[in-house]
């Protein structure tokens, strides 16, 4: 299939079916919003775009990536603050950010699957958000694995933290320090028990840098500088 983007008529009635999902959570996934002329309209330069089940944050993140930086910066400009870009590609991957377990679909909030306007709840969509984050770091993104390494449907307790944090998650060493603590490069997970809320956890890491961020200009400071700012008890992860 060729890359659209949804309409205002397609984004209402994609809105409408994960709300349903609430109700009727085996419902069927609209598909024909696809591609119906009255639903959505062709992105160009068109561009075929691959059906290939996403596994996945970093995944998704590296698949929408290869669609948009062949593109004139213009144009991946546009598509990367358009709704209508982001909802579409949550509706064409469905089945991955919200796959059927046993008979029923639970999509959470509608806004991991559909985008908001720039800068609102952007790091809530399960596809926009880990795309954000890798742009941000590419070609680095192995500092951004704490945000990247789970699941696309399912971010987990750690990327949660982050995400519902905007000032912190848009700040690069802020995300590059809290790799450092709860990635484990061996394994390619994030650290047993950092998604708690146990002292030194990622909530807590959350919590502290918001104090921090009262008196220190984060955003000029290392990822290490951030690492040895942090309590005692933190020692664990570092």
């Amino acid at each position: 299939m060729q890359l659209r983007k949804l309409n205002e008529a397609g984004l209402s009635l994609f809105s409408e079916y994960v709300v349903s999902l609430g109700q009727n959570p085996g419902a069927f996934i609209p598909t024909g919003l696809l591609d119906r002329p009255d639903t959505s309209t062709m992105v160009r330069p068109s561009v075929e775009i691959e059906p290939d089940p996403i596994s996945s944050r970093l995944d998704a993140a590296q698949r929408v990536d290869s669609l948009l930086s062949p593109m004139p910066a213009d144009v991946r400009a546009q598509l990367e603050s358009d709704p209508g870009f982001w909802s579409w590609l949550s509706l064409y991957y469905f089945d991955s950010v919200c796959p059927m377990k046993r008979g029923r679909r639970t999509p959470g909030q509608v806004a991991r699957h559909i985008a908001g306007e720039r800068g609102r709840n952007r790091y809530r969509h399960l596809l926009e958000s880990p795309y954000l984050i890798y742009r941000s770091f590419k070609p680095a993104h192995l500092l951004a694995m704490a945000v990247l390494n789970t699941p696309v449907h399912q971010p987990g307790e750690v990327v949660e933290q982050m995400v519902g944090r905007q000032y912190l998650i848009g700040n690069r060493t802020v995300v590059e320090a809290y790799t450092q603590l709860y990635f484990d490069h061996q394994t390619g997970e994030n650290k047993v028990g950092a998604g708690g809320r146990a002292r030194g956890c990622s909530n807590r890491y959350g919590i502290v840098l918001s104090q921090f961020d009262r008196t220190f200009d984060l955003g000029l400071m290392s990822a290490q500088q951030i690492i040895d700012l942090l309590p005692d008890e933190f020692d664990r992860y570092r």
